[in-house]
């Protein structure tokens, strides 16, 4: 028996997969060989992006995120957010990372254990120990209620509560445990879900100290405004709740919008600051643990709609859809990647100055048995929230290179933040054109609007490698969300593309033909060429052309190839002498 572990938690481990998502760097051989001897399964994964997908289909799994110090705050934001949807979850992060605070937000988000690196295996084993114990009890605790005994239920929730303490130490609230409790008693109840709106921005600006004196005000509001049949609670970080037992008609609605109303009013007065505070709602009423997941759904559609909003839950709510949308896309993907289903078409892009086709961009197509092509437009935003785009990505590089062999084209492909967090990119690349001899002027990195450099110094890092060894860089869909002019500056591109919504119809609207101009006169300034997307008519290229834009691409010029053939480029050539 490893040292250390009951027999229970030794034979728990070894029917239960273990998945370490992070840079390989803080995830050494002595760990790994240690994890092995244990666990069913062990997967190293390079990044975290897959961390919401792991916790949908495989709940019952423990996960150690690797976190670098420069993403730790948004990587716990996240585990944040998941934590609300899976409850039961075992997440332990390791880091270089030792700053207090950050050890607080680790807390304050559910995370179940902090291993400092360089790892020492005895604290490891400790906290795995505790880890396998919650999950040990959140076992038994499913197992009893499927059994639906009550003399088991009782002995369960007293070893439950022997667990861990029941009232949040910071408001004196009670906690998640306390409610889960409560939840398993199977009368009807109504469960208000409190989020407090930006309030992040109270601790990054302010400092944690601050942000906690905010967070027991705020908690001795909610218990002043407790009914008799009522309890509050803390559940984590910002997040408030309160119970109702056996709820009067349209309880919940009334304290829920006396809540929203008042909350605003209230000057919190920390240090000599007046702080105002307002919060978003979300409702159900119902019984047992799912309460809480439909209280959750409620919070995430009303702050879908912008802050300081209330939702009740009903089936089918839009944000609900879109989960259910999101696990059909998923399983198609996982489906295509199977049965070899994506492949690249290629638009061309002319030169408007010669009237020759020499670059292309590599579109990605999903192959479908029932519904046979399908567009990005339908799958990509699943494949970004389950983390899988880096591997869309490497399918559309390993099929479109090829085709630069023997001739002259130039292609471009579409990256995304997940590829450079991954922190592959590069290495795979080089390794890409060494392998095929292709020399990497011709390959365009397209950066997506979704990449904002300046918020990520390893991003910025990588593409002055790929810049030094040769890849162009081009700014995609520029004018729009992050594609602001301050980019240019910051990644140097070699193209700037102008997004599609500025040119439709450009021929005819002053407005949009200054905008056009403005941004061909500051690429101009800085060396880099432009190129037109989704030209779609005459009129539209002969205004792109005479104002001296250097490349168009769209519909206009040609729809997407299968493959870029030399006859088809000699017909476009003959379409624009």
């Amino acid at each position: 028996m490893p040292a250390g572990l009951t027999i229970e938690q030794a034979e728990l481990a070894g029917k239960v997969p273990f998945y370490y998502l992070g840079p390989p760097s803080l995830f050494d051989s002595t760990l790994e060989n240690y994890l092995r001897s244990l666990f069913e399964r062990v997967e190293i994964l390079p990044g975290i992006d897959v961390l919401h997908e792991l916790m949908i289909t495989k709940p019952n799994s423990l996960i150690l995120l690797g976190i670098e110090q420069g993403d730790s705050y948004w990587v716990i934001e996240e585990v944040h957010n998941i934590q609300r949807m899976h409850p039961s979850s075992q997440i332990l992060v390791i880091s270089k990372e030792m700053d207090p605070q950050f050890l607080v937000k680790c807390l304050n988000s559910g995370i179940r254990g902090f291993v400092p690196y360089p790892v020492s295996m005895n604290h490891f084993q400790m906290v795995l120990r505790k880890s396998l114990q919650n999950l040990l009890a959140w076992k038994k605790f499913v197992e009893t209620e499927q059994k639906k005994s009550k003399a088991q239920e009782a002995s369960f929730r007293q070893h439950w509560l022997n667990l861990q303490l029941s009232v949040d130490q910071l408001t004196g609230l009670f906690n998640r445990t306390k409610l889960f409790e409560i939840l398993g008693r199977q009368n009807e109840l109504a469960l208000i879900l409190i989020n407090l709106d930006n309030f992040s921005q109270l601790n990054l600006g302010y400092g944690y100290d601050f942000g906690d004196a905010v967070l027991r005000a705020v908690a001795e509001f909610l218990e002043a405004k407790l009914p008799a049949n009522a309890l509050g609670f803390r559940l984590q970080a910002d997040e408030f709740a309160i119970l109702l037992d056996n709820p009067e008609k349209n309880q919940e609605w009334e304290l829920a919008r006396q809540i929203h109303q008042l909350l605003p009013r209230l000057n919190v007065e920390v240090r000599g600051l007046a702080v105002k505070v307002s919060c978003s709602i979300g409702i159900a009423r119902g019984k047992g643990y799912d309460l809480l997941r439909q209280a959750n759904l409620a919070l995430l559609e009303a702050r879908s709609r912008g802050v300081g909003n209330i939702e009740v839950y009903r089936h089918n709510l839009p944000v609900e859809s879109r989960q259910q949308e999101n696990l059909f896309w998923i399983t198609k993907i996982k489906t295509a990647f199977e049965k070899d289903g994506f492949f690249p078409v290629f638009q061309p892009i002319l030169d408007n100055r010669t009237g020759k086709i020499h670059k292309f961009e590599s579109l990605i197509r999903m192959r479908d048995e029932a519904s046979g092509v399908i567009y990005p437009a339908q799958f990509l935003e699943a494949a970004r929230l389950a983390g899988l785009l880096p591997l869309l990505t490497g399918a559309i590089v390993e099929k479109s290179l090829p085709y630069l062999q023997g001739n002259e084209f130039h292609i471009s492909i579409n990256v995304t933040s997940q590829d450079f967090r991954g922190l592959f990119l590069v290495d795979y690349l080089k390794r890409k054109i060494e392998e095929l001899d292709i020399h990497p002027s011709r390959i365009t990195l397209e950066i997506l609007e979704e990449i904002e450099p300046s918020l990520n110094q390893l991003i910025n890092e990588q593409l002055v490698e790929l810049r030094r060894y040769g890849f162009r860089i081009a700014i995609d869909d520029f004018g729009v969300s992050a594609s602001n002019f301050s980019r240019i500056t910051e990644l140097k591109p070699n193209y700037i593309k102008i997004d599609g919504r500025f040119i439709s119809g450009v021929h005819r609207d002053p407005d949009l033909q200054k905008i056009v101009t403005v941004i061909q006169q500051i690429s101009r300034s800085v060396g880099a060429e432009v190129i037109a997307e989704f030209v779609s008519n005459e009129a539209d290229f002969e205004f792109i052309r005479k104002c001296g834009i250097e490349y168009s691409q769209g519909y206009f010029i040609s729809e997407p190839l299968l493959e870029p053939k030399i006859d088809k480029i000699n017909f476009l050539q003959k379409k624009f002498p």
